[in-house]
């Protein structure tokens, strides 16, 4: 237990606050690039009643790049979030344990 005795006396819930937020920024942006291709989709999808063969065209490879953009985003997200819950396990463990130790007066 000598290890947990350098320990800093941090708030348990310091951890949790401050590793989520590289995780919400990655969700709005996921999230704002989705109402972003519905938008422009509906605008797009006039020129399939007109018949406009630009207009489909300019779809069909805004529906590509989205689609590659949004599988870039999910890889980086669940490698973000598979990373952060293994060190956010690890704080966890440490924080409480000094928590546990200064409640009991060890």
């Amino acid at each position: 237990m000598a290890a947990l005795d350098d320990l800093p006396q941090v708030h348990p819930m310091a951890y949790g606050c401050s590793i989520f937020i590289p995780i919400s920024y990655l969700l709005v942006t996921i999230w704002i690039l989705v109402a972003l291709y519905f938008a422009i989709s509906i605008v797009l999808l006039f020129g399939l009643q007109q018949g406009d063969a630009a207009l489909c065209g300019i779809w069909v490879w805004y529906s590509v790049v989205f689609v590659v953009i949004m599988l870039m985003m999910m890889i980086l997200l669940a490698l973000v979030f598979t990373s952060r819950k293994q060190r956010m396990t690890i704080y966890f463990i440490l924080v409480v344990n000094s928590h546990r130790k200064e409640l009991l007066g060890l």
